[in-house]
């Protein structure tokens, strides 16, 4: 697995760069087949970060709370959803579909840079059993 080799930090960093420059791919892309290549390093990106975050999670946060930390996660991911879906869809149907892969590319190089920030200052914890009394 990637994320033991390289660590699950770099792995999320480099998979949002990566998001960042596919998407400003199909923003550029006027050939069917560099969307087909496009399309296909998407599912590279999907195969290597889909698990990764929730594996990341666990690693820095208590034992006791690891579920409620999942919930809030899927939560957060759950109602960015929405709007972003939104501004994806009124910047498509307004602007241009281009302008949608734009701004997605920006949203994820933005992203990149906020998990840098939230790195710097999460203090990574050993991973705590929950062992019964």
């Amino acid at each position: 697995m990637a994320a033991d080799r390289f660590g699950k930090k770099r792995i999320i960093f480099w998979g949002f760069v990566l998001f960042a420059v596919l998407y400003w791919g199909f923003a550029k892309a006027t050939e069917p087949k560099s969307i087909w290549v496009l399309f296909g390093l998407y599912g590279l990106f999907m195969g290597l970060t889909e698990g990764i975050q929730k594996a990341f999670l666990t690693t820095i946060i208590p034992a006791d709370f690891k579920a409620t930390a999942f919930g809030v996660f899927n939560t957060v991911v759950g109602i960015a959803t929405l709007p972003a879906s939104l501004i994806g869809g009124w910047l498509w149907d307004k602007v241009s579909p281009s302008t949608t892969f734009y701004f997605g590319a920006i949203t994820a190089a933005l992203s990149a840079v906020l998990f840098i920030g939230f790195v710097s200052f999460v203090k990574q914890t050993p991973k705590q059993e929950n062992i019964p009394a």
